[in-house]
């Protein structure tokens, strides 16, 4: 038995077969896309990736009552410890805390022996007068920021090189009046 399709029932037929022969490549390939991304192997960076300059760190800011833990991106520099301090030290939180540390302050170096970091800073560091709580916080955010970084424990803080004894007219042993840098090295717990 013949069945005889009128002119415009064909084109309609003809139509939907197009569609048909379009879509059905166009689901599969949309299929392998999908299970193609669903692997189990681990990501791994591209070489432009792992060549970029800079590297994530967690800086450690004083607050009013506590530390403030803040990711920053830092230059990988050979020293990104002193990166990570002179971050600290700049002050410029996205949190909007108040800058702690004197503008002038600087980050002359920073050294690590085994697994002690030898903070070296300028002599500005000696202006900042504080009470007891925030000296406390000001060194925690310091030793905070470093041993974050895997390769130190402890920290040590000097002042143009020395850890007493005086520097600009200031005694290191009273920096910031509580004398808390006679407990070194620091370490946190």
């Amino acid at each position: 038995m013949a069945v005889h399709l009128k002119n415009a029932d064909r084109r309609r037929l003809l139509n939907v077969n197009k569609r048909m022969v379009l879509l059905v490549p166009m689901t599969l390939v949309l299929v392998l896309l999908v299970l193609a991304g669903c692997s189990n192997k681990p990501y791994m960076p591209s070489k432009a990736e792992t060549m970029k300059p800079t590297m994530k760190v967690i800086v450690y800011y004083p607050g009013p009552e506590s530390l403030y833990g803040e990711e920053h991106e830092v230059s990988k520099s050979m020293n990104v410890p002193k990166a990570a301090l002179e971050e600290l030290l700049r002050g410029k939180p996205q949190a909007k805390i108040e800058p702690f540390f004197p503008k002038k302050a600087k980050v002359l170096g920073v050294q690590i022996e085994d697994g002690v970091a030898i903070v070296n800073l300028s002599r500005e560091i000696l202006d900042l007068r504080v009470d007891a709580q925030s000296e406390q916080l000001g060194i925690a955010a310091i030793v905070r920021t470093l041993t974050e970084f895997q390769d130190i424990k402890k920290v040590r803080i000097v002042v143009e090189g020395k850890e007493k004894g005086k520097v600009g007219g200031k005694m290191i042993e009273d920096w910031w009046g509580n004398g808390l840098i006679k407990n070194q090295p620091f370490e946190m717990k």
